[in-house]
């Protein structure tokens, strides 16, 4: 399918972490069963982006539901800003 082709060709181009992968591939018990884990992963940044705005990109809506729900930014700089 279209969205698997973008997928591939995206990690292709940008290797991420497993967490990053499950969401973007939208794989909600997995993210759910990682972010229980190591809730840390919620904000973690690769390659600039965070597992929210990799979902969000790729249309993983439950996905990007759950991690608004855990507290998660859509941007690394709202993350590593300080006031």
């Amino acid at each position: 399918d279209k969205v698997g082709f973008f997928i591939d060709l995206f990690l292709n181009q940008f290797p991420m972490p497993e967490f990053f992968n499950m969401a973007m591939m939208g794989r909600l018990a997995n993210v759910k069963q990682l972010a229980s884990d190591n809730p840390d992963l919620i904000n973690q940044t690769c390659n600039g982006m965070t597992p929210i705005f990799i979902a969000a990109m790729f249309g993983q809506a439950t996905v990007v539901e759950f991690l608004l729900e855990k507290g998660a930014q859509l941007m690394p700089s709202l993350i590593t800003q300080k006031e």
